[in-house]
């Protein structure tokens, strides 16, 4: 059975993307990862989360020669004009909490701004407080013989 609420994880470090999604899946939502922007609009496009949690910094796609969406707030900003994620709940996280740092966030349409280095429970209790408890799914019982 699949959990019925998910949230979608935004950043480019693959360890990070694990460590949050195993905390996350361990109260009860499902997790979708995105390491880049194309991967996180396709992901709100495709699966409709129920939040997304975004990292502020993305190294620039050197192949590319950067790009637009090398900053999390470039992409929040464009996030926030797809009907898929208009009203859903977008936290920034960033190592830089600075007073700038966080307006800059709700000013572009964040629902919250989480600090690294990450506190788990709090993180959890925000997510928590965003959208609403994970819906326990029905266990499948067997017909008793």
């Amino acid at each position: 059975m699949q959990p019925s609420k998910t949230i979608l994880i935004v950043d480019h470090d693959h360890a990070m993307l694990i460590n949050i999604a195993r905390h996350i899946q361990s109260i009860g939502y499902g997790t979708i990862l995105a390491t880049d922007a194309a991967e996180a609009i396709s992901a709100v496009r495709h699966s409709n989360p129920n939040l997304i949690l975004l990292n502020v910094d993305f190294p620039p796609d050197v192949a590319h020669g950067g790009g637009p969406f090398s900053d999390g707030f470039l992409l929040l900003i464009w996030l926030r004009q797809m009907d898929e994620a208009k009203t859903v709940p977008i936290v920034m996280i960033n190592g830089d909490d600075s007073p700038a740092h966080i307006d800059r966030a709700r000013t572009a349409g964040a629902a919250g701004y989480f600090p690294k280095p990450i506190n788990f429970d709090g993180l959890m209790a925000m997510i928590v407080g965003k959208v609403g408890e994970p819906i326990p799914q029905a266990q499948e019982t067997s017909p008793s013989a």
